[in-house]
């Protein structure tokens, strides 16, 4: 019986596939893990076992899992196999773009840059690949830095897909040989990009994914003149209920309610009365915005 130790999107395809396959696949999963997740991975059939990552380590459960009933392991990061599948975004990135300066990636445990890394050093040598991690989740970091892996207490990031404890045992070497730096980012700058790219891209981003475009904005990665692709990976496994409100002028903003609030408090700090704007093909979106807010609305 395939076992699988990790949520999101490795979660659900392991899922899939052995319903696929008609194979009975058990999940180990956090209980703080999104709920989308969970629901999307029990969609697919999984029988799913919950824990608490502040009181049990992953690792013990899993194995303890394994001893009594001989499941097979399907590790989230660290194989080859895994690093390798997840290596080939970068892969046909290079060949759909060409010359590269820089991949930017998202690091947990350390599967997808160093896959991503392998990739790109292998196409492109003087290509320089930048891992990203949340400031209080920098296991990566430090381990780079001190030349050994370096494990740190479960993290509480937003970045739910980057909540690792340590770099794999197969994915620190490769990163030592083939990724130039892991920074890091707030909180509040991954809050804030993936609200850029929800509103600005129409991109539903998680965000661990967004923690790679995070270190661009905050210009933690200098990028003028460069021939630049960021590697966006992690998913789309939002769940707009569980986001902290991010604070705007005018009130706080969230994908499921906040543009009512934000208008509304608009309004009552004094915005104009009326507005003549060219809305293009958003018109039909400005009436709805407009209507929720109680504003009168003329399509000419």
């Amino acid at each position: 019986m395939p076992r699988n130790g990790w949520q999101g999107n490795h979660a659900q395809a392991i899922a899939l596939a052995c319903r696929l396959l008609g194979v009975p696949v058990t999940v180990v999963m956090p209980t703080d893990a999104p709920s989308v997740k969970y629901d999307a991975t029990a969609a697919y059939g999984a029988e799913i076992i919950q824990y608490d990552r502040q009181k049990i380590a992953r690792e013990a459960l899993t194995d303890e899992l394994i001893s009594q009933h001989g499941y097979t392991l399907v590790p989230p990061f660290d194989s080859e196999y895994i690093l390798a599948g997840q290596g080939t975004a970068v892969k046909e990135l290079v060949e759909d773009t060409g010359e590269l300066d820089y991949v930017i990636t998202p690091c947990g445990g350390g599967g997808l840059l160093s896959g991503s890394a392998i990739s790109a050093k292998h196409a492109l040598p003087n290509c320089r690949v930048i891992g990203v991690e949340p400031e209080i989740a920098d296991d990566g970091r430090q381990s780079l830095r001190s030349g050994k892996i370096v494990a740190i207490p479960a993290p509480e990031t937003i970045a739910d897909g980057l909540r690792t404890t340590s770099l794999g045992k197969i994915t620190f070497p490769l990163i030592q040989e083939y990724v130039d730096d892991i920074i890091t980012v707030s909180e509040d700058e991954i809050i804030r990009t993936m609200y850029f790219l929800w509103t600005r891209m129409k991109l539903v981003v998680e965000p661990s994914g967004a923690a790679g475009l995070s270190a661009t904005l905050a210009t933690l990665v200098s990028l003028e003149g460069t021939r630049f692709r960021l590697v966006v990976a992690e998913g789309e496994n939002l769940d707009s209920q569980e986001l902290p409100a991010l604070e705007m002028p005018y009130g706080q903003f969230r994908p499921d309610s906040g543009l009512r609030d934000c208008l509304n408090g608009w309004l009552a700090a004094g915005g104009p009365h009326h507005e003549v704007m060219n809305l293009g093909r958003h018109a039909a979106d400005w009436q709805v915005f407009c209507q929720l807010a109680g504003i009168e609305y003329v399509a000419v």
